[in-house]
C-alpha cells in the first residue's frame, strides 16, 4: 500500500506542472474561442448594418436622380413660362411664384430626408430656412 501511495504521489507531483499547463492552455483556448465568437457576431451585425446603409444610400441616390430630373423639368418649364410671361407682360406675377414653389419643394424634401434617422447621418448638416 505504501508503494502504491508513493507511486501515486510521485506521478501526481511530477505531472502536476504538466497538468496545470494543460488546464491553463485549455482555458486560454476557451477564452480565445469565446472572443472569436463575439467578434464574429459583431462582424455579422456590422455587415448587416452596412448592407442596410448601402441600400439606403442607393435609394437616396435614386431619389436624387429623380429629384434632379424633376428640377431640370421644372427649370425648363419655368424658363418657358418666364419667356411666355415676358412676351405678354405678366412676367412679374408668375415667375416669383414658381421660384417660391420650387424653394418650398426643396425645403420639404430636405425635411423629409432629415426626419429619417439613418439618412440624417449621411447628409451634410445645413440650416433649413423656412
Amino acid at each position: 500500500m505504501f508503494m502504491k501511495e508513493k507511486f501515486v504521489n510521485y506521478i501526481f507531483h511530477e505531472n502536476f506542472v504538466l497538468i496545470k499547463k494543460l488546464v491553463d492552455a485549455e482555458l486560454e483556448v476557451s477564452i480565445y474561442k469565446a472572443a472569436q465568437n463575439v467578434s464574429e457576431n459583431r462582424i455579422s451585425e456590422l455587415e448587416k448594418e452596412n448592407q442596410r446603409l448601402r441600400e439606403l444610400t442607393a435609394n437616396i441616390e435614386f431619389e436624387n436622380v429623380i429629384l434632379r430630373t424633376a428640377a431640370t423639368v421644372l427649370e425648363n418649364r419655368m424658363e418657358a413660362l418666364n419667356a411666355e410671361c415676358s412676351d405678354t407682360g405678366n412676367g412679374n406675377e408668375k415667375f416669383p411664384r414658381i421660384i417660391k414653389m420650387i424653394e418650398k419643394m426643396k425645403v420639404d424634401g430636405r425635411k423629409a430626408l432629415r426626419s429619417h434617422p439613418k439618412v440624417s447621418k449621411l447628409l451634410p448638416r445645413k440650416k433649413i430656412n423656412h
